[in-house]
């Protein structure tokens, strides 16, 4: 007599790609063993194969492959969504670490120009008119270099979110600032 098989993995996987089919498949799989163990539990024993024939006939009813399609579907969805928040995590952390970066050498140059701007002032500072005018022309410099910097990091901002995004636009941004500029001509003598 010859063994009659069941034909579930015809029925859920349709081609060697059909990825869903496999994982749908694996859950086909994880349901027959949970019957095999039930079964062992209640009847103390391992069930014939003809005691399976019921569990194979129900598990390929349509509405059962159905449900192991969308069990399947559920579970890699899930997977994925893992897995892309998981993505999305290292890549904001990058970026925070680049932000970070960037932010620590704008600062010391900023601190340094303030100093420098702090020194000219008290230089500047002064009973008479003339030293008056200075500083506020000083202090309006000062404003629109803020200002600038201010517009330069929006500016910077808007156009990473063209670039692929902020992290992008930001390596963009470091990599051509630190490559060599060439020397200007010398003028013939």
């Amino acid at each position: 007599m010859s063994k009659k098989f069941n034909k579930i993995y015809n029925q859920l996987v349709k081609d060697e790609d059909d990825f869903i089919g496999m994982v749908a498949y694996a859950i086909y799989k994880k349901c027959k063993v949970e019957y095999i163990e039930k079964f062992e539990e209640e009847k103390g024993r391992t069930p014939t194969d003809e005691e399976l024939i019921s569990f194979h006939s129900s598990s390929c009813l349509a509405t059962v492959v159905s449900g192991y399609e969308k069990q399947a579907i559920d579970l890699i969805r899930r997977f994925s969504d893992n897995l892309l928040a998981n993505e999305v995590e290292e890549v904001e952390n990058e970026y925070d670490g680049i932000l970070f970066e960037v932010t620590q050498e704008h600062e010391a140059e900023l601190e340094k120009r303030e100093a420098e701007f702090a020194k000219k002032i008290l230089e500047l500072k002064g009973p008479t008119p003339v030293k008056q005018f200075w500083s506020g022309v000083f202090q309006s410099i000062v404003a629109a270099f803020l200002i600038f910097l201010v517009s330069i990091i929006i500016i910077v901002v808007s156009w990473g979110e063209k670039q692929g995004g902020v992290t992008g636009a930001l390596r963009n941004m470091v990599e051509q600032i630190s490559e060599p500029t060439a020397p200007p001509p010398q003028a013939k003598r």
